[in-house]
């Protein structure tokens, strides 16, 4: 039995945007898919979270993480349509766009507590960077690599320490692309710090 293709709009819109966008990175990542921004209704899933460094903290105070089925054929509109009509099996597009565990109940990213409380740091970020405290977080003890990942940003953001960054083992598992795609954009946010640094004559490191 062949499986169906799983297609989650917001990974791909985010992930395009990024490498479209990124100064160390463009040419060295194969060019994802994208969609259209009117295909991500109400747009505050966790990866706006993570990828959107313009996210309006004081409009958008809550994001979401939990996605439903939806066949392709169904949802998607129309150029998406063409482009998955290619495959041979069939397409289901997996849409977060309630708040409503009765609408919305599947974890499509198999997210642990770890990860959401990283999320919900992430989150006062956005909302108000100076309240945030990530001293009492310890990163060992963190549970998966995506709540890791989480913390190195927000280390990097508020400390512009990153230390635990630069060790050369990856922090992301070869075959998540989610993570895979997370740690690229990390990486390419602290190229571009410490390129201005550079720039202007300062240390890189102390």
């Amino acid at each position: 039995m062949t499986c169906p293709n799983r297609v989650v709009p917001d990974l791909l819109y985010y992930t395009a945007l990024y490498v479209t966008n990124s100064t160390a990175s463009k040419y060295s990542i194969p060019f994802p898919a994208t969609f259209d921004i009117e295909s991500l209704v109400d747009n505050k899933s966790f990866i706006r979270l993570m990828f959107d460094e313009a996210w309006d903290g004081t409009s958008v105070t809550s994001y979401r993480y939990l996605y439903r089925q939806e066949d392709c054929q169904n949802t998607a509109a129309e150029t998406t349509k063409r482009r998955m009509a290619v495959h041979s099996v069939q397409s289901y597009f997996y849409i977060c766009d309630s708040d409503s565990t009765a609408t919305c109940n599947i974890n499509v990213f198999d997210l642990s507590q770890d990860d959401l409380d990283m999320l919900d740091v992430l989150l006062q970020y956005r909302i108000d960077s100076t309240s945030v405290n990530i001293s009492t977080i310890v990163y060992d003890d963190l549970s998966t690599n995506l709540a890791k990942l989480i913390y190195c940003y927000l280390n990097f953001k508020i400390n512009h320490d990153i230390e635990v960054f630069t060790d050369l083992t990856p922090i992301s598992s070869s075959d998540n692309i989610l993570e895979n795609f997370y740690e690229s954009f990390i990486a390419d946010k602290i190229f571009i710090y410490l390129s201005s640094l550079v720039a202007i004559g300062e240390p890189i490191y102390d």
